[in-house]
């Protein structure tokens, strides 16, 4: 797993052919489907493993019918559990609803989760053995019962919303920082130094500031305002260079590599983390429910079948079509983040 992590991660710079050329080198020389092995270990007996596998492909499709309707993304695989004696999958944690995987910083470009390792589970038939028939049921069942699901939707109305859009943003920087920490290991591993401690304490006073930062910011905008040549005077000269990691150039030159990244990681970590509070604070008022409505409106259009502009008033059939095409798209796969673990 590492060094798949380490060829996807050095393609990230590369455009997409160049990744998607990756992402097959993965699939055909280093990575299996391994999930098909869990039915012939646990139900031996051939009966209970077809049960099992449609019990798998019924609940999946099910499951992404629905997601895709009210636009739940970050599904990365610990967010897709399955229960091993039923057979069917489980999804959990729906923070990231109403299309927000589209405002992270690597945006998620799938409607669902369709991997190789989940169509290989299906069996060998992949998703024509009961994924595409019931993904297709679950969207013609749930045209036809609109005004039940938009009133269970809807309730979402009377929630401060604005919260769910600004948790989107923080998702952001939740993905720099693990991808800080990611690196901060890597350079344990090549030197043998720890630094990585000292770089997640910077990065979780910074979360703790982001999140103090909203309720106190009139008081501190009109402190600011008032005070700020004094404290600019007091401050001295300040290096906020992304390259600088905010050090000085005398006291750059005597860092040690890992310190210099820990540093350039929480002056990232810093930016995101005020531009995450700064949007958070541009949803107050009526521009949320604006907003709420607009993201409600947009369940309804999937609903009768507007998937883009150029795919409008499908049948159920060929928006599930078109949906297993956009969810299987080896072009949206090899740019997805290296977290939601594509090649699984």
């Amino acid at each position: 797993q590492q060094e798949v992590v380490r060829r996807v991660r050095d393609a990230e710079s590369e455009p997409v052919e160049g990744r998607v050329a990756v992402m097959k080198h993965i699939f055909s020389a280093m990575v299996r489907p391994a999930l098909h092995w869990l039915f012939l270990e646990r139900f031996p007996h051939p009966e209970a493993a077809l049960q099992r596998r449609r019990a798998f492909s019924a609940s999946l499709a099910a499951a992404s019918a629905a997601g895709h309707v009210v636009g739940l993304g970050d599904r990365h695989l610990s967010n897709v559990m399955m229960v091993p004696s039923m057979g069917e999958v489980v999804h959990i944690d729906f923070g990231v609803s109403f299309e927000q995987a589209a405002l992270l910083h690597t945006p998620e470009l799938v409607p669902f989760r369709l991997t190789r390792d989940l169509t290989a589970a299906m069996g060998a038939g992949g998703v024509e053995a009961g994924f595409r028939q019931g993904l297709e049921a679950s969207l013609a069942s749930m045209r036809a019962a609109p005004s039940a699901l938009g009133a269970v939707i809807g309730v979402v109305l009377d929630d401060p919303l604005c919260k769910w859009l600004a948790d989107g943003r923080q998702r952001m920087l939740w993905q720099a920082r693990m991808e800080e920490e990611e690196r901060i290991r890597q350079l344990e591993r090549e030197r043998g130094r720890s630094v990585a401690g000292r770089s997640m304490s910077v990065a979780g006073s910074v979360l703790r500031a982001a999140r103090g930062a909203e309720a106190d910011e009139d008081a501190e905008a009109g402190a600011e305002s008032a005070g700020s040549s004094e404290a600019d005077e007091a401050a001295g000269p300040r290096y906020e260079a992304e390259e600088d990691g905010g050090s000085p150039p005398a006291e750059r030159d005597t860092l040690a590599p890992e310190a210099l990244a820990a540093r350039r990681g929480a002056a990232t970590a810093a930016r995101l983390a005020a531009a995450a509070v700064a949007n958070a604070g541009a949803f107050a008022g009526g521009e949320a429910e604006a907003r709420a409505r607009k993201a409600l409106s947009r369940c309804q259009e999937k609903l009768q079948g507007h998937e883009s502009l150029l795919q409008r008033d499908l049948d159920p059939a060929a928006q599930c079509r078109f949906l297993i095409e956009q969810a299987t798209d080896m072009r949206h796969l090899a740019v997805l983040y290296r977290g939601w673990q594509a090649w699984m």
